[in-house]
């Protein structure tokens, strides 16, 4: 059986999780598709961020917040990336290797300029 996840009493099997990804990383629904991979990172099962892990998740969200033009999506996959990086410390690891920290840094002055928009965004 396919593994599945209930975030606040919604079934998110591991099909949608993949095609959520092939979604962020193909451009398609990418806001929807980051709010989806989140909710499975939100419950803090150590196994759902490994699965998303696996999935090359810390590479899609990176690439993606990198290329992207459209704040929101920034920080659809910046939420992504800093709840799989707070998880252990060898999640930690990863993100940082994969090349995290200089990506964020690059959203500073993004998020300087609208930190109104953001903070409603964020809610």
């Amino acid at each position: 059986m396919d593994q599945q996840w209930n975030h606040e009493g919604v079934v998110i099997t591991a099909d949608a999780v993949r095609k959520a990804f092939e979604n962020i990383r193909d451009g398609e629904d990418v806001i929807q598709s980051c709010q989806l991979v989140r909710n499975v990172l939100a419950s803090s099962n150590t196994s759902q961020i490994d699965f998303c892990v696996g999935l090359n998740g810390i590479e899609i969200f990176l690439s993606t917040m990198s290329k992207s033009s459209d704040p929101i999506v920034q920080v659809e996959c910046a939420r992504g990336l800093t709840k799989i990086a707070s998880e252990t410390s060898g999640h930690t690891q990863l993100a940082i290797q994969a090349g995290v920290l200089p990506a964020f840094l690059n959203l500073q002055p993004i998020l300087m300029t609208r930190p109104i928009f953001f903070s409603s965004v964020l809610k």
